[in-house]
Order: C-alpha cells, then structure tokens, then sequence
C-alpha cells in the first residue's frame, strides 16, 4: 500500500485548550495504520513536546521548534538540525536590543527548552510569557558565544508593525528565515520567530518526503495558525480547525475546532482512523 504523511500541529490544533490530548484523539492515533507516517510539526522546543505527549512514540516523526530540528520517535535521534551562527547571532541580538523589543533567545538544538530573555520596557504580555516559562529561564547566559536555535520578539498584533520588522530582520542578515505566530497567551499580540533561513515546517516536511519517499500530493496535514501556512500550501489535503484566524479559513477546508476534536473529523475523512 502506498505510505503517505500525517501531519499536524500541536498546539491550538490537536491539543485541546488545556493543553492536553484527548483519550479520544490519543486512541485514534494509536491505531493509525503503519502505511501512513505520523508526523507532528510545532513550534514547540522537543522538550515541551514531551511534556504534552508523553508517549511521544506515538508518533513517527516530531518536526519541533518551526523545523529548526527533526527527531525520529523509533531511532531516538535527531535527523535534521538548524541552528544561527554565532556571528548572525550578535547581529541579531544587537538589532533588537536597539529597537528596545521585548525578546527571548534560545540554545541551540537540542537544548533549545532553554530560555534567555531581554525586557527594554515594561509589558504585562512579555511578563506572563516569562512566568509561563519560569521553569524553562536561564539567567546565566551574559554574551553570545555559541549559535543559537532562535529569537523570538513580542509585538502588538498589528499588520504595518509586523510587517515592517519582518522587512528590517531580513535586511540585517541573509541567514534569517521570520515566521509569525499569533499568541497563545493573548492574541493582540504577535510573536515573531526569527530562525535560520532553512527553518520552517514546510521545508521540515519537504525534507522527510524526500527522506521516506513519500509524495506529497498524497498528504495530510492539519494547523491552525499563520506558521503552518508553509506546510499547509505544499500538501495534497490541508486542513485548518475552527479556531483559526479568519483569513486562513478562506484558504483551506475547515473542521471542528481542537476543543472539538477537528483532527479526528479530519482522520475519519481519509479514512485513518
């Protein structure tokens, strides 16, 4: 039988709004047949990935922090990694830190759970993500030795503004890939992502295709928000759940939110589940 891709995001899309991943969904997943490669695609570091999914071999495949690394659940290894040079990375830091954003920055994968933080202005947003994450700071790192995984910049959630810092990022150095995520946490603010120029989640799954021998046109895929938009295009079946910004509901099939189980509709449809 032909093998084809399952993929899905994590966060606002498989797990419900506890963060949690119902029984339902969770057995279905479980009987999954084996012709049909279980892939999750999230910005979520690997660590935080198994603190969501704690049988994480439930999965064939786990592309984790927006495609800055791959991990096989079966060989427990990382297959794939991207990671900021040094160089690019104190360029980066000095940018941000002159246009006094709020930002975080990570190691490098596969240690990238740990986070580094600058705060230039007070921002009730900014200090709920670092309360959210307390576990996760580490204060510890003063200057920018090593390469990094990625940066992140907390900003209003407003077009011209997300717009106009995506154009200055790209023009400070050509290794940097921005994606844009909506906030989990609030959503009139926007979190933009500043990775390797090779990091995305479509590249990610570009990648594992060529890998397995797996044609995409065959695919499934399921997300919710604005950086799954570069998987979602390149698939034969995408789907977006309930829950997702309005604009990409006009792109894309949708199905019932994640609190209502719109990936096990999307399953049931091909016949997966």
């Amino acid at each position: 039988m032909q093998k084809k891709m399952w993929i899905t995001d994590l966060d606002g899309t498989l797990l419900n709004n506890n963060e949690q991943l119902p029984s339902s969904l969770y057995d279905a997943i479980n009987k999954i047949p084996s012709h049909t490669i279980k892939v999750i695609a999230t910005g979520r570091n690997l660590e935080k990935v198994r603190r969501a999914i704690t049988n994480i071999q439930l999965f064939d495949f786990i592309i984790f922090s927006s495609g800055a690394g791959i991990y096989d659940t079966s060989k427990q290894s990382l297959i794939h990694v991207n990671n900021l040079s040094k160089h690019t990375c104190r360029i980066v830091f000095d940018f941000l830190d002159r246009q006094k954003y709020n930002f975080i920055y990570t190691q490098k994968v596969p240690f990238n759970q740990n986070l580094y933080y600058k705060e230039n202005y007070p921002c009730k947003h900014f200090d709920q993500y670092l309360y959210a994450h307390e576990r996760d700071l580490d204060r510890n790192l003063t200057t920018l030795n090593n390469e990094l995984a990625q940066f992140m910049v907390f900003i209003p959630n407003n077009e011209d503004l997300i717009q106009s810092i995506t154009t200055q990022i790209h023009s400070i150095s050509d290794e940097l890939q921005v994606i844009r995520a909506t906030s989990p946490i609030d959503a009139s603010f926007c979190w933009i992502e500043i990775f390797h120029r090779e990091v995305s989640k479509g590249k990610a799954v570009r990648f594992l295709s060529h890998t397995l021998s797996i044609d995409l046109e065959h695919s499934i895929g399921v997300g919710n928000d604005y950086n799954d938009l570069d998987f979602l295009t390149i698939i034969g079946n995408p789907y977006v759940v309930e829950n997702s910004p309005s604009d990409l509901k006009n792109r894309f099939n949708v199905v019932a939110s994640n609190q209502d189980h719109g990936v096990l509709d999307v399953l049931k449809k091909h016949g997966i589940a």
